[in-house]
């Protein structure tokens, strides 16, 4: 279960919250992994912070560790870069705590716990967020995002049990690193895992490949200029996450033969897609 009572409640408690993301260490989220054994982390730092690391522990204190190396993406035209690292090894029903360090700063103690082999689980499914920014009203940026935070405050007070959050395309309205780091700011996704696909407002800007860290994403050979598809596991169901706005069928087809043949025992086939009706193609 996930607790909610320390989570920001307020407008005026998030933008506290967020002004102080970089501070803290920056405000790590969850991806999926490629199965139950793995997670992807990702978190923002400073232009001038590098050799970040994830510590992994079953012990809050943190006292026997274990270091994860992680991969510093500069991202263009930001203030920030993030960290991409997998945590690898993780058994089920387990509490795992963990904080992400730079040569600078490290985060808070976070915590996410894996669930046990069962038939059933429970997602978030959300869509067409379109977290926006304005020049104008830097306020559009704060309220958006806290708007998104609520959505998922909302869902867990009903069900605190669920196991992933899948958003199902268009994250921001322009594909700024901005608006990414809004959707991403709420402390619950540092405990929920989130798995996004592209929509036709990410696909304006090259942000979104540098910014999620998705599992099975493979970028060499695929004819989309801002990333591929990606595939995993969770329980007994295979996810396919389709960038369809990338019209090379054959990439897709090569996502589909690969995650069949390497997952012949899934039960379940979940296919997310996003793509706009009036787009051209």
């Amino acid at each position: 279960m996930t607790e909610i009572k320390d989570f920001p409640e307020t407008l005026e408690q998030w933008r506290g919250h967020w002004e102080g993301i970089l501070d803290k260490g920056g405000n790590p989220f969850l991806c999926p992994g490629a199965d139950d054994t793995k997670r992807n982390i990702v978190w923002t730092s400073r232009k001038d912070e590098t050799e970040p690391f994830v510590l992994l522990s079953e012990n809050s204190s943190l006292d026997d560790a274990k270091r994860i190396k992680a991969r510093r993406i500069q991202l263009p035209n930001s203030v920030v870069d993030t960290n991409h690292a997998e945590l690898c090894g993780l058994l089920p029903n387990k509490t795992y705590y963990y904080r992400c360090v730079t040569n600078q700063k490290h985060s808070e103690i976070y915590s996410f716990n894996t669930k046990g082999e069962s038939d059933i689980f429970s997602c978030i499914y959300i869509s067409d967020v379109h977290v926006g920014s304005s020049k104008d009203n830097p306020e559009v940026l704060t309220e958006t995002g806290f708007r998104l935070h609520k959505v998922f405050l909302e869902a867990l007070s009903h069900r605190p049990d669920i196991s992933m959050i899948l958003s199902g395309g268009d994250q921001a309205s322009s594909g700024k690193a901005d608006e990414y780091r809004a959707f991403s700011a709420s402390p619950v996704l540092s405990e929920i895992p989130i798995n996004c696909i592209v929509g036709n407002h990410d696909k304006k800007n090259f942000v979104y490949t540098y910014f999620f860290n998705n599992p099975n994403y493979k970028i060499d050979g695929s004819h989309s200029f801002i990333g591929s598809d990606h595939w995993f596991t969770h329980n007994n169901a295979l996810f396919l996450c389709i960038d369809s706005n990338n019209s090379c069928l054959g990439d897709h087809i090569k996502t589909f033969e690969t995650a069949f043949s390497e997952n012949p025992g899934c039960k379940w086939k979940i296919l997310m897609i996003h793509h706009d009706l009036y787009g051209g193609h």
